[in-house]
């Protein structure tokens, strides 16, 4: 599993050529037909890779909480919703809000979540490559390469496989 990451980490600056690619090149594939391609290489990418050997996503991105989520988190936690907001939330520029901190103040030091259970719908479809619309979100999955191995995994083999198409 930590060869994956290995690689990625050495790898995924040359992930954004491939991503192109995938995105621009193969217009012959329909969305639903990258959709498959893409939540079938997701299945086998949470196979062979660890999240809790990485936590990458926790470590560096931040994370945006619905209102629903916020008062689920703070009831979890035991703490008024309104403390809950001021001790780990801010609004960033789009008026959403997001966790004040990164690393994400949830993260236990073995990379497991402390709020596992209620843990945000970001977090828990993150690196959301299995989702429909894998074309759609292509600049977010850009974006990921350099946070995710899993991201970096389905990339790269979805373009082997479409390169083969």
């Amino acid at each position: 599993m930590k060869d994956y990451i290995f690689e990625w980490q050495k790898n995924f600056k040359e992930s954004d050529a491939k991503i192109d690619s995938i995105l621009d090149k193969h217009t012959e594939l329909s969305n639903d037909e990258l959709d498959q391609i893409a939540k079938r290489e997701t299945k086998i990418a949470y196979e062979k890779i660890n999240c809790l050997d990485c936590a990458n996503c926790c470590k560096s991105a931040p994370t945006n909480l619905e209102p629903h989520e916020i008062k689920k988190i703070a009831s979890y936690l035991g703490i008024s919703k309104k403390n809950f907001e001021s001790q780990y939330l801010i609004n960033d520029f789009d008026g959403q809000q997001i966790l004040n901190k990164i690393p994400c103040p949830f993260l236990n030091d073995d990379n497991t979540c402390k709020i596992y259970e209620v843990r945000p719908q970001t977090c828990s479809s993150y690196p959301h490559t299995d989702k429909k619309g894998f074309r759609k979100l292509g600049n977010y999955h850009k974006k990921n390469l350099s946070f995710c191995p899993i991201t970096y995994f389905v990339v790269s083999e979805m373009f082997k496989k479409i390169k083969s198409v």
